[in-house]
């Protein structure tokens, strides 16, 4: 049995409990040493892949870095380099749009999804539901893009047969080898936006709810509607918060589909900073050998990594101060 804070002190007669001195942080960690030393390997690797590469991105983005040739000292001259260079100011005009969308219809139809079930009054259905949702994550993403890219191809893809079926032949086009489609396409890739594990975490957050709560609102005479905006909604903004502050992280960091399915292209109309970054590090500019701008590279990794900082913490105050009253 552990001792008690608490000791007692005579005084005149009287017993007066004081608090027991608490042991210091170094000395918690001294007499508990072996625990600590169970860390060492994990945290050995953490600093090995995540922290030396990241510590090593910014000192290299003040040389000009050719790996095995040479590594001369240019000072600010890559991020002078990256700043005045049109095709980065683009990448950033186009993440813009990306974010514009993404922060709008596909992050509240999950919230909506998870209201549906948490709304049915079939335990056995939200069962079913739930399951259903979750299945299409099981599927590669790898396998997603190359569908959606069948779907987008031209002239024999999904969306243009359907159209040559219901006539519609005007509207046939290459969505994805276009200016005025491209970005577009890509942003719809998602749809419907209510797979994974999204909606789930929302629906578990609905069904942590206190039962005494929607039972008073539901003798107040509350209707759906407004238990779902007075109740509901302050109730999820932890949820909320979390999938804000992980949406700005995968959004700056995200080029995958944008690699893959258009590399940029057509022109810059698909651009987005972390493509950028990838053709940098990789020599894969029009007129460049490869390994020529890795100094170029880790600058807009340096940019990014600060950029990602700075709206982290601004979203995560701002969905703190929204829902501070409730939490």
């Amino acid at each position: 049995m552990e001792k008690s804070l608490f000791v007692p002190r005579v005084e005149r007669g009287r017993s007066i409990f004081r608090p027991q001195a608490r042991r210091s942080v170094w000395a918690e960690m001294r007499r508990k040493w072996y625990l600590y030393a169970m860390l060492l390997p994990s945290l050995g690797l953490l600093v090995l892949f995540s922290y030396y590469p990241a510590a090593l991105a910014m000192i290299e983005s003040f040389y000009d870095w050719k790996p095995g040739i040479s590594n001369t000292f240019v000072g600010l001259y890559n991020y002078q380099r990256v700043l005045t260079d049109k095709v980065f100011w683009i990448s950033w005009r186009n993440i813009l749009y990306v974010a514009l969308w993404q922060f709008s219809i596909p992050f509240v139809i999950p919230i909506l999804v998870a209201e549906a079930i948490f709304n049915l009054k079939s335990t056995r259905a939200q069962g079913v539901y739930r399951v259903a949702i979750l299945i299409p994550a099981l599927v590669p993403s790898i396998v997603t893009l190359m569908l959606w890219k069948w779907l987008y191809s031209s002239p024999r893809g999904g969306i243009n047969l359907l159209l040559d079926a219901v006539g519609l032949h005007d509207y046939v086009r290459p969505w994805l080898g276009i200016p005025q489609t491209a970005l577009a396409a890509l942003l719809f890739m998602s749809f419907p936006w209510i797979t994974g594990t999204t909606p789930l975490i929302y629906l578990a957050g609905l069904l942590n709810m206190t039962p005494e709560v929607l039972d008073a609102a539901k003798i107040d005479g509350c209707s759906t509607w407004r238990r779902i905006v007075s109740i509901d909604l302050p109730h999820l903004m932890g949820q909320v918060r979390l999938f804000l502050i992980f949406g700005v992280v995968g959004l700056l960091q995200d080029f995958g589909r944008f690699l893959a399915l258009t590399g940029g292209g057509p022109g810059t109309t698909t651009m987005v900073p972390g493509l950028y970054l990838y053709k940098k590090a990789f020599g894969l500019d029009r007129f460049e050998r490869a390994y020529t701008r890795l100094g170029d590279a880790n600058a807009v990794g340096v940019i990014l990594f600060f950029a990602i900082l700075l709206l982290t913490y601004l979203a995560y105050r701002y969905a703190r101060v929204s829902g501070s009253e409730y939490e």
